[in-house]
């Protein structure tokens, strides 16, 4: 969840990056009979995994296989989020008031993932190896973390005060932002064999995901409207991704060709899941 100081400056405008036109094909993807749906996974298949509302504004967590949809619905939880999936049926989310956990689609089990001493953890990739990604919450702010096996790793770049990591690849490469407080300041990086690198993208551009070869990473960015537009940045190139009539799009998460899924708002503000191909 973006936190509202982040929200504040990416209003601030989008700072003059060049761009590619958009060319692919956009695919609306609604759970059946949902009242608002989002797509947070994506992989080689091309099954999908997010979350949907239902009618009584119950949220529930799903995966697309093929034309088949599925419920993923926490034991004993009151909501269940799906936020990222791996190639060999495993998936992570976030469940309330449980926390955070991982999902065998094999034999439907769920393992429970919860940082140690946090207030809350939310898992938001898990790669092919089975590495686990994302962030937790202490009173002291918000940091990033790795789970291989049962190890937990810290992911906090120097100086930093509030990271995210949201994505992580096949070899371990982590996508996030961090905020820095000596500048006051929101920013990408790309954490590798130890070493965080800056991405060479404007600072109000957010980055949700990467791929699981660490060549393609995917977000959003505000437009000079206020809005926000998805985005895919393949090899320097970074193309924007705006679901036609939508207000806002926001993508989250690609797989390892040309397909890069997401959710997109109507004019009514209602919520709709999305992929977008083309040749890269």
């Amino acid at each position: 969840m973006l936190r509202f100081s982040l929200l504040a400056v990416l209003l601030m405008g989008f700072s003059g990056l060049a761009m590619a036109q958009s060319q692919g094909t956009f695919q609306q993807v609604d759970y059946p009979g949902a009242a608002a749906t989002v797509i947070n996974g994506i992989d080689t298949g091309n099954d999908l995994c997010g979350w949907y509302q239902d009618t009584s504004g119950v949220v529930h967590g799903w995966i697309l296989k093929g034309p088949n949809y599925y419920t993923v619905n926490y034991p004993g939880a009151s909501s269940t989020q799906l936020t990222g999936m791996n190639d060999y049926g495993k998936l992570v989310g976030v469940a309330t008031p449980n926390g955070g956990f991982e999902y065998d689609q094999t034999s439907r089990t769920y393992t429970a993932i919860n940082y140690p001493g946090a207030t809350y953890t939310h898992p938001a990739s898990i790669n092919n190896s089975g590495e686990v990604a994302g962030y937790y919450g202490t009173a002291a702010g918000t940091f990033g973390f790795t789970l291989s096996g049962s190890t937990y790793t810290r992911i906090v770049p120097k100086g930093a005060t509030d990271v995210q990591v949201n994505g992580v690849s096949y070899y371990g490469q982590l996508s996030g932002w961090v905020y820095t407080q000596s500048t006051n300041s929101y920013n990408n990086f790309i954490y590798s064999n130890g070493a965080y690198q800056h991405q060479a993208l404007p600072p109000n551009v957010v980055v949700n995901g990467i791929d699981q070869s660490g060549d393609d990473l995917v977000g959003f960015y505000p437009s000079h409207s206020g809005s926000y537009v998805g985005f895919t940045y393949f090899r320097g190139t970074l193309t924007g991704l705006e679901f036609p009539g939508a207000t806002y799009t926001i993508a989250n998460a690609t797989d390892e060709g040309d397909e890069v899924a997401g959710y997109f708002a109507d004019a009514g503000g209602v919520l709709h899941g999305f992929t977008w191909s083309c040749c890269k």
